[in-house]
């Protein structure tokens, strides 16, 4: 996962959303999500819907 900056605010809460959904998907199994910063966020990484959402082309 990798997130628009690394001053997020949102940081624990996104992490935490992603270790449950990802072990409901894994059935109660472990499972864990990687925050990385390479390749930077950019717009074009979102899906259509997702820009919209947000007025970005």
């Amino acid at each position: 996962m990798t997130l628009t900056t690394p001053g997020c605010p949102m940081i624990e809460s996104l992490a935490q959303g992603v270790q449950w959904a990802l072990l409901g998907i894994a059935g109660g199994a472990a499972a864990a999500g990687e925050l990385v910063w390479d390749p930077p966020s950019q717009p074009s990484m979102m899906t259509a819907i997702g820009r919209a959402a947000i007025g970005v082309r």
